[in-house]
């Protein structure tokens, strides 16, 4: 039972390379076609990727690009274990954030589509966002080794040993933000204000999350603490930083490298230190 004529040239489009799969006997053209059936062409092509020949290296800042996205908001995923592909999203609000990254990588080819809108449901609810996902190759399956030894997303040495400012700054706009209170009030005075940094660390193990306080402490000398994101949540922390020092040094070390549009992370602190 052959592909019919109008998937085998949706496969074609998908991936050359796997295109010439399907006239390799009836079998696996039969297989093809159950993926394509039950999954669509997009898991196809995943599943499928171990057949890329795409390669590429990634220079100092692409690879800070790639390191803060996936210590953030970003994934590397790989159905074969041979051929990862990247992704990310953000809310419709910080699409031009997601097209600079965009802009950052496209000169690797990594990518088949620039980023585009889709809507999501979430908790009952539409959410507009904006996506961005490279084809699978080869060349990222170290990162994709360092950040899933065993398949679970994790923060090795080998990324933190790498992370330099401009990752550090990616990392803090995808999961970074402040907060300012004012303290108690005394008689005919005002409350003192404060502010705070919080880098979000999501289900990271805590061990994951200790391991990054202390490289940030010593190779930034940023001391942040560690502080459960909800009272009485399990496994998610936060690393804030509350004291005006700790604040100046980490605005300091990324506001170079602060994208338009994303001022906000730090447009406050930076104006009001």
């Amino acid at each position: 039972m052959p592909l019919s004529r109008s998937k085998v040239l949706l496969v074609q489009k998908i991936s050359k390379a796997t295109y010439s799969l399907c006239s390799t006997g009836e079998n696996l053209a039969i297989k093809i076609q159950k993926i394509i059936d039950k999954k669509g062409f997009f898991w196809y092509s995943l599943c499928m990727s171990n057949y890329s020949k795409l390669t590429f290296s990634l220079n100092e800042d692409q690879e800070q690009v790639l390191i803060g996205t996936v210590l953030g908001d970003g994934h590397l995923g790989s159905p074969n274990k041979v051929n990862p592909y990247f992704s990310t999203n953000c809310c419709i609000k910080d699409k031009d954030y997601i097209w600079w990254k965009y802009n950052m990588l496209k000169s690797t080819e990594m990518f088949k589509r620039p980023p585009y809108e889709q809507t999501h449901h979430s908790f009952g609810k539409l959410r507009q966002v904006v996506e961005l996902h490279s084809r699978a190759s080869h060349s990222l399956l170290k990162y994709y080794n360092w950040f899933y030894p065993n398949g679970v997303k994790r923060i090795p040495r080998e990324i933190l040993d790498r992370l330099q400012p401009l990752g550090l700054a990616v990392w803090f706009m995808d999961d970074g933000c402040f907060s300012i209170w004012i303290g108690n009030r005394r008689k005919g005075r005002k409350g003192k204000l404060y502010k705070k940094v919080n880098i979000c660390m999501g289900d990271f193990l805590y061990e994951d999350v200790e391991l990054s306080r202390n490289y940030l402490l010593s190779k930034f000398g940023l001391d942040f603490k560690i502080y459960p994101k909800l009272k009485n949540s399990k496994g998610l922390h936060i690393l804030a930083i509350n004291k005006r020092k700790g604040v100046e040094d980490l605005v300091r070390i990324i506001s170079p490298y602060i994208v338009s549009g994303m001022e906000r992370k730090i447009g406050f602190l930076r104006n009001n230190l």
